[in-house]
């Protein structure tokens, strides 16, 4: 990728099935209520819940829509 490509990659829903712990999971992440306010958002659970887990399929999903085929012929080595 170019220095000037910009991505402005925004996820509003996410459903897991069957990742690691997880059967299945589904998560709405609002719109900020202003403006010009970041798209902050906090998890808070006891330890051992999936929280990372969520996170790292948030992360997977971002990679494949930015590198594409890529992804696919490497996802099983990290899957």
């Amino acid at each position: 990728m170019s220095k000037d490509t910009n991505l402005d990659i925004k996820l509003r829903e996410i459903s897991i099935k069957n990742y690691k712990g997880i059967n299945f999971f589904s998560m709405y992440f609002p719109k900020p209520k202003i403006f010009e306010d970041s798209d902050i958002l906090v998890m808070g659970s006891e330890n051992g819940l999936g929280k990372t887990s969520i996170i790292e399929c948030c992360a997977l999903l971002l990679i494949s829509l930015i590198f594409g085929k890529k992804v696919n012929q490497i996802r099983g080595r990290y899957l």
